[in-house]
């Protein structure tokens, strides 16, 4: 099967499997030349049998797997249903720290999304356009929003506009490559105040280009408040 997978069937199995060149290569263990090279190559892969295999294990690792059907070969999720060439039927777009995305897998997406679903913070991932691709459950508790409800919001419609005037420079300092970090007060959906600690991290490709950034939110009103220890 490996004289049948071109260099069109890596970048859509590495596109599937949502991974940069830079984490696959790091995965199987090749430069990210490499990876560039055999993506760029038009018609069959023309590559060291064992460093293809290697990549095709990478993949692997990360739920995508080829399939030969007669002449051709078949890119496939792993969990999904069969679909045609360089495609996984029904499966919906995965965005940066979804649980259900195969970098998941390693130790298990259950334990993952545990973690995810208690950490007391709000975890979540703003693209370029200050849109929410993902969030945890702890905004529910901080802006009445469930992670469905978080998905695709904009940053203002969530903040509102006095909050996300005073957040803005934050973002578009992370978005500049900057991290950040700073206190504010929320008021929940409830009326009672909370004091957060928030971090800006900026997220890179694999050129270093920013892409996003990603919030962590740490509630701090208890340090706040609490008598001094003696």
């Amino acid at each position: 099967m490996l004289d049948l997978v071109t260099g069109r069937d890596l970048r859509a199995a590495r596109a599937m499997a949502y991974v940069t060149q830079g984490q696959l290569a790091v995965r199987a263990g090749v430069s990210m030349e490499t990876i560039k090279r055999l993506e760029g190559i038009r018609g069959p892969v023309n590559a060291n049998v064992r460093t293809l295999a290697d990549i095709l294990a990478a993949l692997d690792h990360f739920g995508v797997f080829f399939e030969r059907v007669d002449r051709q070969v078949v890119v496939r999720m792993r969990g999904r249903a069969a679909g045609g060439p360089h495609t996984a039927a029904g499966a919906a777009p995965r965005v940066p720290g979804d649980p259900s995305d195969p970098m998941f897998a390693d130790q298990g997406a259950p334990s993952c999304q545990t973690m995810l679903r208690n950490i007391p913070g709000m975890l979540g991932y703003w693209d370029r356009d200050l849109r929410c691709r993902f969030s945890n459950q702890a905004y529910k508790e901080w802006f009445g929003k469930t992670p469905d409800q978080m998905r695709g919001i904009a940053a203002w419609e969530l903040l509102g506009s006095e909050l996300f005037e005073l957040n803005k420079p934050y973002f578009l300092a992370a978005l500049g490559g900057t991290p950040q970090a700073f206190e504010r007060i929320i008021v929940k959906p409830s009326g009672q105040p909370g004091r957060t600690w928030a971090q800006y991290v900026p997220d890179r490709d694999e050129n270093g280009l920013v892409k996003g950034v990603c919030a962590i939110v740490t509630d701090i009103s208890a340090l706040k408040v609490a008598p001094p220890r003696v």
